[in-house]
C-alpha cells in the first residue's frame, strides 16, 4: 500500500495480503472494529501487519497477550493513526481463522523455517507485539504456518547496526534503508532491533504464513 506523499518513512513495511483477501466480499473472515488505545503504547498503537486481539465483550481490538488464543487474533490492515482509521474510529483487521496467506515483517524469525507454526509473542522494545515460533503447546494458540521467509535488503547489501556504521572486512557496509523509523512507504530496509551484537539475529525480513488458528 504505497504512499503519495513524499518523503514518508516507516519503522516497517505494510501488510500484503496475497491470498485470500476479496475486498468486503461476504466470504472474508474480515473485522471492522474501534481500538481500545487503554491498554496500547506509543505514539502510533497499532502498525500494519501488527497482530491485534478482538475482545468479544468490549467488541474492540487492543493488544495481543503472548501466547493468545489464534481463533482471537486479527492482523491489522492499517496504521492506527492512518486518516481513514481516524475518520471512521475503526481499524481492519484480517483473522487467524480466514483462509488468508499474510505477509508481515512484525515477526521474530529466530528459529523459523517453512512449515513451522507461529503463535503471539512477547512485546518488542516494551511497545507492539510480533509473531514468533511456535512453543510446540496447546495448539489453539497456533495463528498460522510459515509458507517463505525471505530477506528485505538488496542484493549485495547486508543490515547495519542502527546504533551505527557496521564494519565488515574494514569496509563499511551500504545499506539501503536500514536504520528503524527510515524505511520508505513502498520501500524496505534490513535491520528493525535496537540488538546489533548478531547482525543475522536483526535482519528485517517478510515472512509470508497460511492462517490455520483452531
Amino acid at each position: 500500500m504505497p504512499t503519495t506523499t513524499n518523503g514518508v518513512l516507516r519503522l516497517r513495511p505494510r501488510i500484503n495480503v496475497p491470498r485470500g483477501y476479496t475486498g468486503n466480499e461476504p466470504q472474508s473472515l474480515t473485522r471492522s472494529a474501534p481500538l481500545d488505545v487503554s491498554g496500547l503504547d506509543g505514539s502510533v498503537p497499532v502498525y500494519s501487519g501488527q497482530p491485534l486481539f478482538f475482545d468479544g465483550v468490549s467488541r474492540t481490538f487492543t493488544k495481543p497477550a503472548a501466547g493468545a488464543l489464534g481463533a482471537q487474533i486479527y492482523f491489522a490492515l492499517q496504521d492506527g493513526l492512518d486518516t481513514d482509521v481516524q475518520s471512521c474510529g475503526k481499524i481492519t483487521g484480517f483473522s487467524a481463522l480466514g483462509d488468508f496467506e499474510i505477509e508481515t515483517a512484525w515477526v521474530d524469525v529466530n528459529g523459523l523455517a517453512i512449515g513451522l507454526p507461529l503463535m503471539i509473542g512477547d512485546a518488542v522494545d516494551g511497545v507492539v507485539h510480533e509473531l514468533k515460533l511456535h512453543d510446540g503447546q496447546h495448539d489453539n494458540t497456533i495463528v498460522g504456518y510459515v509458507t517463505d521467509i525471505r530477506d528485505l535488503g538488496v542484493g549485495g547489501h547486508v543490515a547495519a547496526d542502527p546504533n551505527g556504521a557496521l564494519v565488515v572486512g574494514g569496509e563499511p557496509v551500504n545499506v539501503r534503508g536500514g536504520v528503524p523509523g527510515r524505511v520508505p512507504e513502498d520501500s524496505t530496509s534490513d535491520p528493525y532491533s535496537a540488538d546489533s551484537s548478531d547482525v543475522n539475529d536483526v535482519r528485517m525480513q517478510i515472512v509470508r504464513f497460511r492462517c490455520a488458528a483452531r
